[in-house]
């Protein structure tokens, strides 16, 4: 949309998706349309959601996640694919979901992925500049983003303390095999599809 004046992008914006839905056929119910600008976080929502849709057992990751805000009185959890930093999906409390800043995803995605490249700084050429954990402790909150399996990072945002830090550290940690259960269950069933469309169109 940068290419459009700013007092025109919404009507630019409307008459496009009107023509890209009545091109869209039985997919139309399913489709996703974002006006972005590489000036914003606006690229990051519409990636993210794409990278939220193609995750085939989504139900079950956000019901593992919302397991682990119960029981660590979480207030906000958000996943991220480990490679560009986008969100896959998120859950929250009462509180989390009261959060005003409804673009705090995207703009997470930008600030996260700007540290994690920071990182080749201080690191080898044979390093994939990855991190393991990251703490925040401040008087209103804890925040953590740890490394949850292999292709993921969850951000934990919970109440403050120490003994509420700890806590979480030791849930997260417990949550892994089960979240890398998930995970690889989700490459199985990706497999199987692409072995699925092979035969189809070969066999």
């Amino acid at each position: 949309m940068d290419l459009v004046a700013i007092e025109y992008r919404e009507a630019v914006l409307h008459s496009r998706s009107i023509a890209i839905l009545g091109k869209s056929g039985i997919f139309k119910s399913n489709l996703g349309i974002y006006a972005t600008s590489i000036w914003d976080e606006t690229l990051y929502k519409a990636w993210g959601g794409i990278v939220n849709s193609l995750i085939p057992n989504l139900d079950i990751v956000e019901d593992g996640l919302k397991d682990l805000q119960r029981v660590t009185d979480g207030e906000e959890i958000v996943l991220f694919e480990q490679n560009t930093f986008l969100t896959v999906t998120r859950v929250g409390s009462d509180v989390g979901n009261d959060n005003p800043n409804h673009d705090r995803y995207e703009r997470l995605s930008n600030i996260i992925k700007t540290f994690k490249n920071s990182l080749s700084v201080y690191a080898d050429s044979n390093s994939s500049h990855q991190f393991d954990s990251f703490v925040v402790k401040t008087r209103v909150f804890n925040l953590i983003i740890n490394r949850l399996t292999y292709n993921a990072y969850v951000l934990f945002v919970f109440p403050p303390g120490e003994a509420e830090l700890q806590c979480a550290k030791l849930n997260i940690l417990a949550a892994k095999d089960e979240f890398a259960h998930i995970e690889s269950v989700a490459e199985g069933i990706d497999d199987g599809l692409k072995m699925a469309r092979g035969k189809s169109t070969y066999g």
